[in-house]
């Protein structure tokens, strides 16, 4: 906790007002909608974290639910507890499990292994 927030940690102070006011005001999918606007054809967009469906729908939208896919990142000791995201799970989307599980080297390498593959041979039938 600190006095700059109000007596509240950063991130949850950050989490309040993105619940509070952000969504409230402009929608649920209001960061999906900024991050959509950022999107430039020819590029590879790389959104480091996203716990909404409505905020990935956006990009769907905007890029094609052929040019989307989520990597799910997973380590042992962590997850959504306490936290107001869970998982996207969006009927059509391409998604892979990746651990980081490794030093950051390894785990970067596997990283870009998961992308390389995806962008070399294409979307997949079965999802």
């Amino acid at each position: 906790p600190m006095l700059e927030f109000l007596g509240k940690a950063p991130r949850q102070a950050y989490i309040t007002h993105s619940e509070q006011y952000l969504k409230v005001v402009y929608g649920q999918d209001v960061f999906g909608k900024l991050a959509a606007n950022q999107l430039e054809k020819g590029y590879i967009h790389i959104f480091s974290d996203s716990g909404f469906a409505a905020e990935v729908e956006k990009v769907i939208e905007r890029a094609g639910i052929e040019n989307c896919m989520i990597i799910q990142i997973e380590r042992k000791g962590c997850s959504f507890d306490f936290d107001s995201r869970n998982w996207v799970n969006i009927p059509g989307l391409f998604r892979v499990k990746l651990f980081n599980n490794f030093e950051p080297s390894v785990y970067l390498t596997e990283g870009f292994r998961v992308v390389n593959t995806w962008l070399n041979y294409g979307y997949p039938d079965v999802v």
